[in-house]
């Protein structure tokens, strides 16, 4: 059995939490633009050994710092990154 190496949700209608989001370690590429996910990007995903690429654009709902070591990433139509504007 092979390991998942790609997971593409690409203008998937899915919705909920982002942030409890475990993947395993085989993952090289993930896509989750165009989703209607919410919350944070998970700090561990940057520990991922294999991890290459992690597309984000058109997911409005994603908002947080962007954790340091995530690799290829696209956020163009996303609110992350830009946590710090939502504080008074």
């Amino acid at each position: 059995m092979n390991s998942l190496e790609q997971l593409v949700l690409l203008y998937n209608p899915m919705s909920g939490a982002l942030s409890a989001t475990a993947l395993p370690s085989t993952i090289k590429f993930v896509s989750i633009s165009g989703t209607q996910l919410s919350g944070s990007l998970p700090s561990a995903w940057s520990t991922l050994p294999d991890f290459s690429c992690l597309l984000l654009h058109d997911a409005p709902n994603l908002c947080s710092a962007i954790p340091d070591g995530l690799p290829c990433l696209h956020t163009i139509g996303t609110q992350l990154g830009e946590w710090s504007l939502l504080l008074p």
